[in-house]
């Protein structure tokens, strides 16, 4: 789809089920016009990606959005960096999606109308502000590590006033994404309605070292696009409940865990506090979006079957 967008050819995602010449193509598909250079294009990509493309035998008669190129912004850190954050902008570059670095002074200054969507990579809320790093560590590590002593200049968090621009962004219509862990910070700077339920367990209550679970997946989200069944990788993340609200219809739970049974290799303790609980969620915050992945979608860029969870939310058309 990066490789047509990049030569000029427009590129739809279809909004419905849609039955041609005996083949069913799911909502999510993605619909290409019959313009000039687009059978040369095409056999490009096809070539390239291994990709089959399905002609249609009479004209197109169903919902469609054009997909465009979004403005995409990653979140670097300091205090030692962060090796989610380098797998991400890996997994970025070699499926073509297009992306700026942004730094703390950049967030804190506002990303206004620059950028479209943020990803903060997977990092516990006090190394994305800043503050009670002290606090953290001590918690965390037992004594056992404090926190990485770097140069004053390096040394920094977005803060409060990072807190504020990052509502805005998203009230203004700019979409948040946050990876695993990184979804406490929505939970605690935005004020979301939503609990982890497994926070400040004790390993002998609950403990999933990465591990592959089953979950239900609601198909008809477009964040869930593409998916077919499949487990996730469950390492060191949150699981949600949203609290009664008003408008929780804002609240969209597209990734779920079973009641039960939900082990298919690894190691699972607590599968109470995982049950029924949300994986993923689509929140609308303002004009904008946050959405929270309570798993791994692309740890060190091995898991592909859920990177489409990612890149569903990076396309200009939900």
């Amino acid at each position: 789809m990066n490789g047509l967008l990049k030569r000029g050819i427009g590129v739809h995602r279809v909004e419905e089920e849609v039955a041609d010449g005996g083949t069913t193509l799911p909502a999510g598909a993605f619909y290409i016009s019959e313009d000039e250079g687009v059978a040369e294009a095409l056999s490009k990509e096809a070539e390239a990606h291994r990709v089959e493309f399905h002609p249609l035998a009479r004209p197109p008669e169903f919902q469609k959005q054009e997909v465009r190129p979004l403005r995409i912004a990653v979140y670097q850190r300091y205090y030692g960096g962060n090796i989610d954050e380098g797998w991400t902008r890996w997994l970025l570059e070699q499926y073509g999606f297009e992306y700026t670095t942004v730094k703390d002074d950049e967030v804190k200054g506002g990303l206004g109308d620059k950028y479209d969507v943020l990803i903060l990579p997977g990092d516990p809320t006090p190394v994305i502000t800043g503050e009670k790093l002290e606090e953290y560590f001590e918690k965390r590590f037992k004594g056992m590590m404090a926190p990485p002593k770097f140069p004053p200049e390096y040394v920094s968090g977005i803060g409060e006033e990072g807190v504020k621009k990052l509502k805005e962004f998203v009230k203004n219509g700019g979409t948040l994404l946050l990876l695993n862990e990184a979804s406490e910070f929505a939970i605690d700077a935005l004020k979301l309605p939503i609990i982890n339920t497994v926070k400040d367990l004790k390993p002998n209550d609950f403990h999933c070292p990465g591990s592959l679970l089953r979950v239900e997946i609601d198909g008809s989200s477009p964040l869930a696009y593409g998916v077919d069944e499949c487990p996730i990788l469950f390492w060191g993340g949150p699981a949600f409940m949203v609290k009664p609200v008003e408008n929780s219809e804002d609240y969209r739970i597209v990734v779920r865990y079973p009641e039960e049974n939900m082990l298919r290799c690894g190691w699972l303790i607590g599968e109470k506090y995982l049950s029924r609980k949300a994986a993923l969620i689509d929140a609308r915050l303002g004009k904008g979006r946050v959405v929270l992945y309570g798993f791994r979608t692309h740890f060190r860029c091995q898991t592909h079957a859920t990177y489409k969870f990612l890149f569903n939310a990076l396309l200009g058309c939900n």
